[in-house]
């Protein structure tokens, strides 16, 4: 995780898409969420946003699994099959 940036009311700092934690004039620490939801601006408030941290991206689950099978599919065109032996082993 990054760490803490100050925040003196003001626009959004960062991108509106970013997902973000921040820390309110009231002490609290939201969850994990979106920037675009958030008033950034400052009313004297403990709602107020004194500093925010990036935090990094959900991995894309779906696409992984799916590069994950595909290579394992090309793979597979590469595997020998050895004999099984008949009867117990020696």
């Amino acid at each position: 995780m990054t760490e803490w940036t100050p925040h003196n009311g003001g626009p959004c700092p960062v991108d509106p898409a970013a997902i973000i934690q921040v820390k309110f004039r009231n002490g609290l620490i939201s969850e994990a969420g979106g920037a675009a939801v958030l008033d950034w601006s400052h009313g004297g408030f403990g709602s107020d946003i004194t500093a925010y941290r990036l935090l990094p991206p959900e991995p894309n689950w779906r696409e992984i699994a799916d590069e994950l099978a595909a290579a394992l599919k090309r793979l597979s065109c590469f595997a020998v099959l050895m004999p099984m032996p008949k009867g117990p082993p020696s």
